[in-house]
């Protein structure tokens, strides 16, 4: 995904060019939140087909997008600039510059900063993390993807991100072999991931990993 600003932008309006190259109109979705964001997301499910032995295959690959623009350059650019101005009195910092514009400066950019903390909290939705996580995992079980083993390590990777192969062991409380299994199965499931033969797992977050934890995101 690729955007443009192919004009300058004026007190009304700004011009935005966006390049989805394969995606058609209907699989994009624009919104406008908290009345200044404008958000630009969508999914879409390209098929290949190929021939061999006498099979037609088919493959459906699963891809999505989200962006958000905001402007407010032109506030930003007026505190700021208030903010280099020489102070009003004697009460009025005790160097060459106004320390009170520099403080409307300063709560304009923290209320920008909290703005967005608030716009990506309700995106992210932390607060009920874990338990899309486990709906996840529980799917896995239910598919016949994931062992009941496989669950407890997956549950200790949520809390640790990373662990050791050697702590599988005593996580799932099972022998060598078994436990040797219980990787290769994650593995396999490519719901983990190692960087070496014997490097510790970690979560691998696929596309169907993201669509359940972060809904607003897919």
């Amino acid at each position: 995904m690729q955007w443009v600003f192919p004009g300058r932008p004026t007190e009304n309006e700004v011009i935005l060019e966006v390049y989805l190259p394969g995606v058609r109109k209907q699989e994009i979705r624009i919104e406008v939140k908290n009345g200044s964001v404008l958000v630009l997301k969508g999914d879409w499910k390209p098929v290949e087909e190929k021939q061999e032995d006498g099979y037609l295959r088919k493959e459906a690959k699963f891809h999505c997008f989200y962006r958000a623009f905001a402007r407010k350059r032109r506030e930003y650019d007026a505190h700021l600039a208030m903010a280099d101005q020489p102070r009003k009195n004697d009460l009025d910092g005790r160097g060459p510059l106004s320390e009170e514009n520099l403080l409307k400066f300063c709560i304009f950019f923290l209320r920008c900063c909290a703005d967005q903390i608030h716009f990506m909290d309700g995106m992210l939705k932390l607060g009920e993390l874990e338990r899309r996580y486990r709906r996840f995992i529980e799917g896995l079980v239910a598919e016949k993807q994931l062992s009941k083993a496989g669950t407890k390590v997956m549950e200790r990777l949520f809390m640790q991100g990373e662990i050791p192969r050697a702590q599988v062991l005593k996580i799932c409380d099972v022998k060598q072999r078994r436990a040797t299994q219980i990787v290769k199965e994650l593995l396999d499931a490519k719901i983990t991931r190692s960087e070496t033969a014997y490097g510790p797992l970690r979560l691998n977050i696929s596309a169907d990993m993201v669509a359940v934890l972060f809904p607003e995101l897919a």
